[in-house]
């Protein structure tokens, strides 16, 4: 399915195929036009002329209507938070029904289309609505093989004695007014109606103010210009958090929910990995867990802690992230760590609305791992802001102390967190090398390094870098050599030289 809707939505593909061979794509591949033309063979089994969308002059109140839905279709979503993508194009609808998803407006709208189909007499919803089929009829005019009714039709339009008036597709006799008028209309509908379809309000899902776009969306303008509403990235949810839109203004174009379920930590972005159209996209290199798709609001009129007085932890103890603390009492969001993945949500006990919901961003959050150069260049900035050493792993400094000397190095070793580890100091002697390297650190980096310090490391496979290389490392007094240096001077063993370390330090 997902190459089926690549193929939908490629108009690269589509337009120069379209200058070819004309309207190619409406008459045998749309899934929506064929499903139209088959229910009118069976209706009208008889009808010696029949239009298979080949878009023959219209009448003046038709185009109207075709520019008026085109510059919607495409303004709305590059000027506005509203889209009408994933209830116009016809992969949307089709695909609605095609996916099981059985999403009831999607196949009341299918239908609708299909019953237009037999007593409209004709494909009224590719004549008169489709946006796809607008512009492949513009561009099928100047093609090189131009649709026909039957075999041996030459387009004089005698079958269509009204459009015969009218030969030219576009937008003459059509005055500038009457398009605003037919904008102004499907604009105020948009704003008074629901379409048939209102926002549901059910138990533990709440009214948000920002929806939450799935994670792997790049910002919202762009995930509503992409997006078709084919709902490939509903079926792959393993949590079903992922629900079409039945608001008006983005209906059909998928949302996050936590009703039914969390967007989970370790699900490896299974939505974006099918997306046709790279409305989502899986981010390389980057964890799930480094994905921020809005963060977690408490509201305290409704928490069952405040309104009833009971104790409840539910969205502490589900938070995968930490993000969740109980501060004199009440839960207390860290932004900077929640990710909104809707844990919290998803169990929280208040009825009819939770008390913590999620609060989507219009542009996610994003956290990648850092560069080793950037990494080291980082560490070698807390020291200079006085740090005496700084340790990272897998990307992320996790230790920087300011207590000078050998002490607080042995007191990394013996926690063992110098293992593959990158480490900054400030002055790197033979004994504070010798811990690095028998604690196994990776790489290491000095502000001032002594050249036995460098042989020791590079006889231990350990990668090094200094900014100043000295001969022997000094006392703090700059009289003689350190006392620590002169402790472990000419052992090579790695238990007496640590044992040596630590008589010489007291630890």
């Amino acid at each position: 399915m997902k190459w089926i809707a690549l193929f939908y939505t490629s108009w690269y593909i589509l337009i120069p195929l379209t200058l070819l061979f004309g309207r190619f794509f409406c008459r045998y591949c749309c899934l929506l036009g064929l499903a139209q033309s088959l229910v009118g063979l069976v209706a009208r089994p008889k009808t010696p002329v029949r239009r298979v969308c080949t878009r023959l002059p219209r009448a003046k109140a038709q185009r109207l209507v075709n520019w008026a839905v085109i510059l919607l279709y495409f303004a709305l979503p590059a000027f506005t938070d509203v889209s009408l993508r994933g209830v116009l194009h016809p992969w949307g609808i089709a695909g609605r029904v095609l996916s099981a998803m059985f999403f009831v407006p999607g196949i009341v709208v299918f239908c609708a289309i299909l019953i237009l189909a037999v007593f409209g007499k004709g494909r009224i919803w590719c004549n008169w609505i489709c946006p796809l089929g607008t512009v492949f009829d513009l561009v099928s005019r100047v093609s090189w093989k131009k649709d026909k009714v039957v075999k041996n039709c030459n387009n004089c339009s005698a079958c269509f004695p009204k459009a015969a008036q009218d030969k030219k597709f576009g937008a003459e006799g059509v005055e500038r007014r009457e398009v605003l008028h037919g904008i102004a209309a499907l604009a105020v509908a948009e704003k008074l109606t629901d379409g048939g379809y209102a926002d549901v309000s059910l138990p533990g899902d709440p009214d948000r103010e920002v929806q939450i776009m799935p994670p792997g969306a790049s910002s919202r303008r762009s995930f509503r210009m992409k997006c078709v509403g084919c709902g490939v990235c509903v079926d792959a949810c393993p949590e079903k958090c992922i629900r079409p839109s039945v608001r008006l203004s983005g209906f059909g174009l998928p949302e996050m929910t936590f009703k039914h379920g969390h967007c989970l930590i370790d699900c490896n972005q299974k939505c974006a990995s099918v997306c046709p159209v790279g409305a989502i996209s899986v981010f390389e290199g980057v964890k799930k867990r480094d994905i921020h798709i809005g963060h977690a609001v408490w509201r305290k009129d409704l928490c069952i802690r405040t309104a009833d007085g009971v104790q409840c932890t539910a969205c502490v103890r589900k938070c995968p992230v930490k993000a969740i603390h109980i501060v004199e009492g009440f839960p207390v969001v860290d932004k900077a760590a929640c990710i909104g993945c809707g844990a919290c949500e998803h169990v929280c006990p208040s009825r009819p609305e939770p008390a913590i919901f999620v609060k989507g961003f219009d542009v996610p959050r994003v956290v990648r791992p850092i560069g080793e150069a950037d990494l080291v260049d980082e560490m070698k900035r807390l020291l200079d802001e006085g740090d005496s050493v700084v340790v990272a792993r897998n990307g992320e400094i996790l230790v920087h102390e300011k207590d000078e000397g050998v002490a607080p190095l042995l007191r990394l070793y013996d926690e063992r967190r110098l293992r593959s580890a990158i480490v900054a100091c400030r002055v790197v002697g033979r004994s504070a090398a010798a811990i690095f390297a028998f604690g196994g650190a990776r790489r290491v980096h000095a502000g001032v390094m002594s050249a036995d310090a460098a042989e020791l490391l590079r006889e231990n496979d350990v990668e090094f870098s200094a900014d100043e290389t000295v001969e022997k490392i000094l006392d703090r007094e700059r009289t003689g050599i350190c006392p620590v240096e002169q402790a472990i001077d000419g052992l090579t063993q790695r238990e007496s030289i640590i044992e040596a370390i630590r008589k010489a330090t007291g630890k």
